[in-house]
């Protein structure tokens, strides 16, 4: 599956160097997902939504720290 994260030619890279790529594009997504929510809780006004919203966002936070970690 063909992805614009190298720079450089894939076939040069190293797999410690695309197993990086793909952790750092993970926190990217997580960090993404994170974002969008933290603006859904802000407009959420149902307090069980808001609530289950918040506890995804913590998901995404903990998938953010193991690829964070494993880096």
């Amino acid at each position: 599956m063909p992805t614009d994260q190298y720079h450089e030619p894939a076939s040069e890279l190293t797999q410690e160097t695309r197993t990086f790529a793909r952790m750092i594009t993970g926190m990217i997504e997580e960090a993404d997902a994170i974002n969008w929510y933290q603006q859904r809780i802000s407009v959420e006004h149902d307090k069980v939504a808001k609530a289950i919203l918040k506890d995804a966002q913590k998901g995404e936070f903990t998938h953010f720290s193991m690829d964070l970690e494993f880096l």
